[in-house]
């Protein structure tokens, strides 16, 4: 697995970058080899958390009609 690839997989998760950075920079690797695998995992993930975000706030008012109680809640 490449250097680009784990970058890739790595910015999918929703794991910090910040220790990702911190250690290219440590290992000092030049950024431009970085930023396109980064830019297009954080690209992928926040069109995923925009499109739940969506949803979530689309379905709401179902949350508040009945489907939640305090014994969903606690379990």
């Amino acid at each position: 697995m490449g250097a680009s690839t784990f970058i890739f997989v790595y910015t999918l998760t929703p794991l910090s970058t910040m220790a990702l950075f911190t250690a290219a920079a440590m290992a000092r690797v030049n950024p431009w080899h970085i930023l396109p695998p980064f830019f297009c995992g954080r690209l992928i993930t926040n069109g995923v958390m925009v499109y739940t975000g969506k949803y979530a706030a689309g379905n709401v008012s179902g949350l508040l009609h009945g489907q939640l109680s305090i014994k969903s809640v606690l379990t």
